[in-house]
């Protein structure tokens, strides 16, 4: 029978994962340097996390706790103040390594699960409080899927800011969520009368 994981080992691992990040940053993380740093063979390593996406994404440093939400008194400016904060955390992620997880997630569905659950719906809950707190206030309907829409807006966000290299302003932010907010203002088509045609008012 295979010998159960040592935690020990584990932490031994991430904490090399840790220290080798704050002073070299992801540009100076190998499995070999890890393993060096940590006094282990490289297959240890390798056994229990296969990429560097993977041993990073174990290592976080990120104990459970997040920001606290913001209370403006009004969806907007809650909204604004969650996307804001959202983009800036975004583009101050390295790009190599967000390279690397975003590919280590699109070729590994079991390491998608894992990340979706202990990282990308836990931030989404909890941004979906703002939202909560509108529907209490009686904002928005409380038939409306808030959470769909953070996720949407999350997306769009990561969209601009990590594939299109975009540097959002607030404005640009602001806009952003105003588009999803207050929608297309679909209005109905008025008849041309002279040949019977439907036509999309102007103005």
């Amino acid at each position: 029978m295979p010998r159960p994981r040592d935690p020990k080992l584990d932490d031994q691992i991430l904490g090399a994962v840790r220290s080798i990040m704050a002073e070299e940053g992801y540009s100076g993380l190998s499995m070999e340097a890890v393993a060096t740093r940590a006094g282990v063979g490289k297959p240890t390593v390798y056994r229990r996390w296969p990429t560097r996406a993977h041993l990073v994404f174990a290592a976080a440093t990120n104990d459970g706790r997040l920001d606290p939400t913001p209370d403006h008194g009004d969806l907007r400016s809650d909204l604004l103040a969650v996307l804001n904060h959202a983009a800036t955390s975004m583009a101050a992620n390295p790009r190599d390594a967000v390279a690397d997880r975003i590919a280590a997630i699109i070729s590994d569905a079991d390491f998608s699960a894992t990340v979706w659950a202990e990282q990308f719906d836990p931030q989404l809950d909890h941004a979906h409080k703002v939202w909560e707190r509108a529907v209490e206030r009686g904002e928005v309907s409380p038939d409306v899927d808030g959470r769909a829409i953070l996720d949407d807006l999350r997306a769009t966000l990561f969209w601009q800011v990590i594939a299109a290299h975009r540097q959002l302003s607030h404005e640009d932010v602001e806009e952003m969520l105003d588009r999803h907010l207050d929608g297309c203002e679909l209005r109905p088509p008025t008849k041309d009368t002279s040949n019977g045609d439907a036509v999309p008012t102007s103005g």
